[in-house]
């Protein structure tokens, strides 16, 4: 799954969704009544994602709930300029970057998160287990990219989004603000840097296999 390639109902259901996200944009644009209706629909669908975002990166949830008002108010302002050269999802998550980026400039919090802290936040990443041995890997999995994304926190947003948006590389590098060459190797090395942070689990998923 960290590779992209997504299944074809996968495919299906991402085209759905950037496709309704797109038509929330287009009646943004066209203001009235249907703007206010259009940004509350969006506003639902990425406020959380963009909260999450943010507190990966250190912010505490106020400050998180600040940056993500502004997101959207850039979101709005500038609804017009999307083009639809990638996802609306990647659009909206490279404002984010934008932001996080210049309040780090100016207030240097701390990056780091505490196992709990991450609990309260992270998403599930990985299925449902049926036995104590299949739960003790799932645990080692979650501790182990909770460790990745302390360390290396947008290396870690690049890999969530590909699992849980499907994004292309073309859609990290959009991100990132890097040529497709440059995006596909950050992708790489990140799916290294994070085997390394998974290699207490061999031995469970080894044992899951038996």
């Amino acid at each position: 799954m960290l590779d992209g390639k997504l299944s074809a109902p996968a495919l299906a259901e991402r085209a759905e969704r950037n496709a309704r996200h797109r038509e929330w944009l287009q009646q943004i644009v066209a203001g009235g009544g249907i703007r206010e209706r259009a940004v509350s629909k969006l506003f639902t669908d990425f406020r959380r994602p963009v909260l999450a975002f943010f507190m990966r990166h250190g912010l505490e949830l106020e400050q998180a709930e600040d940056l993500a008002q502004d997101v959207f108010v850039r979101v709005t302002t500038h609804a017009g300029s999307f083009r639809g050269e990638s996802l609306v999802s990647t659009w909206i998550f490279q404002i984010a970057r934008n932001r996080l980026t210049d309040h780090l400039r100016t207030s240097k919090p701390e990056v780091s998160l505490e196992d709990d802290q991450w609990a309260l936040i992270a998403e599930n990443v990985s299925a449902e287990v049926q036995d104590n041995r299949g739960e003790a890997l799932d645990n080692c999995v979650q501790r182990g990219f909770a460790r990745f994304a302390q360390e290396f926190p947008e290396r870690a947003e690049c890999l969530r989004r590909i699992v849980f948006d499907g994004w292309s590389n073309d859609d990290i590098a959009v991100f990132l603000s890097r040529t497709n060459a440059a995006a596909r190797e950050f992708l790489s090395q990140s799916r290294k840097k994070l085997r390394a942070f998974l290699e207490p689990c061999k031995e469970l998923l080894e044992g899951s296999n038996a």
